[in-house]
């Protein structure tokens, strides 16, 4: 019998409408709870679970430009500037307007989860909670500033009951600035930690959301998510 890891994948996104350009330093933001793990899932759920046998998927892909951290937003430290990219499967957008490689061993898990535009699961995941990716793509939120993001983004979270909540040094995604926050959430019996990327490109934005377990140090969080943003790539 293959062994069955519970997986929590957030989504936790930020309203366009929310966070329109409307001159207002101090924008609104939802306040919507984070559901508790289960084998279902709802379109309608901030963060979803489900239990999956394990499984594999990996490939190699070409690499994108690397991550270079910029500004003087407070916390801890971003990415490291000179990064080799992930070497997992290489993952589309549903536009096909980005893609990025998922660490190896991970899997494509697109279509699995309600509202997210691309997954990755790291099914192989022994420690009881299955690290994961989730990228949210909204349109219409041309005007929205890096610096309301930063503030409804820190206020969304804590409003979902998130606890150590850090605005982080923003860094460059393909040539493209974003913002980072990292916070600790519980849904249900499961506690887990989120670091998220926030892009503003054009008139759509992109929320990458990296979910580890609390047992993941912040070393081993960058070794994730520090090649994943390097292998990043805008093909529109």
């Amino acid at each position: 019998m293959p062994r069955r890891t519970r997986h929590a994948v957030v989504l936790l996104t930020l309203s366009a409408g929310l966070l329109s350009a409307c001159g207002d330093s101090s924008p609104q933001v939802s306040s919507a709870q984070p559901s508790a793990p289960s084998s279902s899932s709802s379109s309608s759920s901030s963060s979803t679970a489900a239990e999956t046998p394990s499984s594999t998927s990996s490939s190699s892909s070409s690499a994108a430009p690397t991550t270079t951290s910029t500004s003087s937003s407070p916390s801890s430290a971003a990415p490291s500037t000179s990064v080799a990219p992930a070497q997992g499967a290489r993952i589309t957008g549903t536009k096909r307007d980005y893609s990025f490689s998922a660490p190896k061993g991970w899997s494509d898990a697109k279509g699995k989860v309600p509202n997210a535009d691309a997954v990755a699961i790291n099914f192989l995941d022994r420690d009881g909670f299955a690290d994961n990716i989730n990228v949210i793509r909204q349109e219409g939120t041309g005007g929205t500033t890096l610096d309301l993001v930063e503030l409804a983004s820190k206020r969304q979270l804590e409003a979902a009951g998130a606890k150590n909540v850090k605005v982080l040094p923003r860094t460059t995604v393909a040539g493209t600035e974003a913002s980072r926050t990292s916070s600790a959430l519980t849904s249900g019996t499961q506690s887990y930690l989120i670091d998220q990327a926030y892009i503003l490109r054009g008139k759509n934005s992109y929320v990458v959301t990296f979910s580890f377990s609390p047992s993941v140090s912040e070393a081993d969080r960058n070794k994730v998510i520090a090649p994943v943003l390097a292998s990043w790539k805008w093909s529109a």
